[in-house]
């Protein structure tokens, strides 16, 4: 909620989250890491209080020297200096871009994970579509697709915490809108013959899915379609391409 949040995690030894209190029952529910610490909302401010506890977290591993990795691409200007004022002693080096790449390797969990998130998102790009008629409304359409997204994330994963984050569909119609693709729903009335953008998202534990289709209700213009076989095509010999080990 705008709040400063982090994880610390030692060559050896447990890693931390730091948190504040108020996201001390998510934090708890959410995460596995065994060391959650908190910090309020007064005394200081977020930033200030993250650096407090990343001191307490570096000196109960026994840290006292080294580098320290971190995130670059996240860190204000302000943030950094304060890291040097207060971590002086330390060496400090740049590893957002590994930690991306670290994130490509998935585990099979989370792969089955992936495959039940993009499962899902195809739920509800059927239920937007199936939910088309004479004088229905982006909102309308979208909260179709939203509703079956809701229901299919309750089937399979019933534990998860549900909030708008989880479920939201982007449709939007037009020659206008539906080339924008990441605009809010409106309450325009859908019309035959236009081309929509039908955007469906499910979130689950953090990893994000997208359906991304562009479609018309009716029938096709000769000139849509043939870009649209050209994208196939492509999309085919990528696949055909696609070996372990090549880049």
């Amino acid at each position: 909620v705008g709040r400063l949040h982090s994880a610390v995690i030692p060559r050896k030894g447990e890693p931390a989250l730091i948190v504040s209190t108020i996201e001390d029952l998510r934090a708890n529910y959410c995460c596995y890491y065994k060391d959650i610490r908190h910090f309020p909302d007064w005394d200081m401010s977020p930033m200030d209080n993250n650096i407090r506890l990343y001191l307490d977290v570096l000196k109960d591993n026994g840290i006292s020297s080294g580098r320290l990795g971190y995130e670059e691409d996240t860190v204000s200007v302000q943030f950094q200096q304060k890291l040097s004022d207060k971590l002086g002693v330390y060496d400090f080096v740049d590893v957002a871009y590994d930690t991306m790449m670290r994130r490509t390797v998935k585990s099979e969990e989370e792969i089955d994970l992936i495959r039940h998130g993009v499962e899902i998102c195809e739920v509800g790009g059927y239920a937007a579509v199936n939910a088309l008629k004479p004088g229905i409304t982006e909102v309308e359409a979208a909260n179709a697709c939203n509703v079956a997204i809701a229901a299919e994330l309750r089937k399979r994963f019933p534990d998860i915490e549900y909030d708008d984050l989880n479920n939201k569909c982007l449709f939007q119609t037009g020659p206008y809108r539906s080339r924008i693709g990441h605009t809010m729903n409106a309450h325009r009335v859908v019309q035959k013959g236009e081309m929509m953008s039908n955007n469906p998202y499910c979130i689950i534990a953090g990893f994000y899915h997208v359906l991304e289709r562009s479609m018309y209700w009716g029938n096709i213009p000769d000139e849509a379609m043939a870009y649209f076989k050209t994208n196939v095509s492509a999309h085919y010999a990528g696949l055909k391409a696609l070996k372990a080990g090549i880049k």
